[in-house]
């Protein structure tokens, strides 16, 4: 401090000269500019720290990745290990197979050799070239006299594919006489008991000579094929044919009224663009389900309201499903009622006392070329259930044969095909339906187990020679 001519203080910033104050240096002290210095270098501090805390959250998310994939390759590295452990004992397998490969090759081998040296018998006639892979026996060169063709032969031959009858076998050549030995002449079915086993020499067995035989062969044109073989004149014949086309009636008619309906209602284009109900289209699902539609007549509906007002509310859909099985199951009553007259029954009556009569049905096995279910089997099922309630016995037999032989008593001919479903014998001069000869064959095979006179055993001609 200074001291003016009045004896007072002043500081010493400044001097005050006749009253005026002088300032003589900065006011700004040193010291805040160094104060402000210091600031911007703890911002740098705190970057620097921003840095380091990144590149730690980066190296921690790297040794996470690493990680996951470590356990990945340790999961491959393990299947694989047991990959190579299957692949080891797969390899035992075929090294224990192999061996018994050979020896089934040098047994097929030595059967060929006999078979081929085995002169041919001018006496054994075209059958002699039947083998086990077409139990249908050979086809005679010789054509009818009249209405045959090349092109119609063809075509039969092709339809042999639906062909009941079947017989499992190698197609390595085999000796006719160890062919039959090869066949289990006696299975049966689950529903049907085989005849062989039912009526023989040592079991009881109705009189032969009173007893009518029904013979039914399942197909697939036609569910069932009936024919009934009398005792009193054995060539009278009678013949019932339930197409399959009529057991699916009923629900084609109800197929065609559920699309009209359906398209009266829109029903079909909202069921054409629901989506999958998987994992990855189920929001998608629920969603379109529940997308609303605005009628001005029928109000806010949702889609999922619309498939429950026609499937459940309406009561359409229950009452024509109603119809339909109603209608299915008179069309099976109508045809077992059919059949159960063949034996002079009905689908009510039980049989009387005095009546001998015995349905066999075929045992054979085929499907359909339209991708329909059959309805054989229903109808085989409903049939055995009814008729055995009304005391009628039903046994099955082998089909091996039945499609392919005439079935006039003592003709032991193979028919030649003509056209579908048409059957020729060159020797009796004759045209059978296919159907209906296979089924007059069963009925023979079984009257032959119930006569005494055959021996109670399955005849010759439907055995392979």
């Amino acid at each position: 401090t200074t001291s003016n001519t009045a004896g007072t203080l002043v500081p010493s910033d400044g001097v005050t000269v006749g009253g005026t104050l002088i300032v003589s240096r900065a006011t700004a002290p040193a010291s805040t500019v160094i104060a402000s210095k210091v600031v911007i270098s703890s911002k740098v501090v705190i970057s620097s720290k921003v840095v380091i805390a990144s590149e730690v959250v980066i190296a921690n998310q790297v040794a996470v990745i690493v990680n996951v994939i470590v356990s990945q390759a340790a999961a491959i590295a393990n299947r694989v290990a047991g990959i190579a452990t299957q692949a080891a004992a797969i390899a035992i397998q075929v090294a224990v197979i192999a061996p018994q490969a050979a020896v089934i090759v040098n047994q097929v081998t030595v059967i060929a050799t006999q078979a081929a040296v085995i002169p041919p018998s001018s006496s054994a006639g075209p059958s002699s070239s039947a083998g086990p892979s077409s139990p249908a026996g050979p086809q005679l060169p010789a054509g009818p006299p009249s209405g045959g063709s090349s092109s119609s032969s063809s075509s039969a031959i092709t339809d042999d594919s639906d062909d009941e009858s079947s017989l499992d076998g190698s197609t390595v050549p085999i000796p006719q006489a160890s062919l039959a030995a090869t066949i289990n002449w006696k299975r049966g079915s689950r529903m049907l008991p085989n005849v062989e086993v039912t009526y023989n020499a040592n079991t009881a067995y109705p009189p032969v000579n009173k007893t009518t035989v029904i013979g039914i062969d399942p197909g697939e044109v036609f569910a069932m094929t009936a024919t009934r073989v009398g005792p009193g004149i054995p060539q009278s014949r009678k013949s019932v044919r339930i197409r399959r086309s009529y057991l699916y009636q009923p629900y084609l008619k109800f197929r065609t009224l559920l699309e009209e309906a359906k398209a009266a209602e829109g029903i079909d284009e909202l069921e054409s663009n629901i989506p999958p109900m998987t994992l990855t289209t189920l929001d998608q699902y629920f969603e379109y389900m529940s997308t609303v539609e605005i009628n001005g007549n029928r109000g806010v509906r949702t889609n999922r309201d619309r498939l429950l007002r026609f499937y459940g509310h309406k009561k359409w859909f229950a009452r024509k499903s109603w119809d339909m099985r109603k209608m299915q199951t008179a069309c099976y009553d109508i045809s077992i009622k059919k059949m159960l007259g063949l034996a002079g029954g009905n689908e009510t009556t039980p049989k009387a006392a005095n009546v001998n009569a015995i349905f066999c049905i075929g045992l054979g096995s085929f499907n359909t070329r339209t991708g329909m279910p059959t309805k054989h089997s229903a109808l085989e099922k409903r049939f055995v259930t009814r008729a055995r309630a009304l005391g009628y016995p039903v046994v099955g037999c082998h089909e091996y044969y039945t499609s392919a032989k005439c079935p006039r008593v003592g003709c032991d001919t193979f028919l030649q095909p003509t056209e579908r479903r048409s059957r020729y014998c060159p020797v009796c001069r004759m045209h059978f339906d296919r159907d209906v000869a296979a089924a007059e064959n069963i009925a023979q095979v079984c009257r032959a187990q119930i006569d005494p006179s055959q021996h109670h055993t399955r005849p010759a001609k439907f055995m392979p020679k």
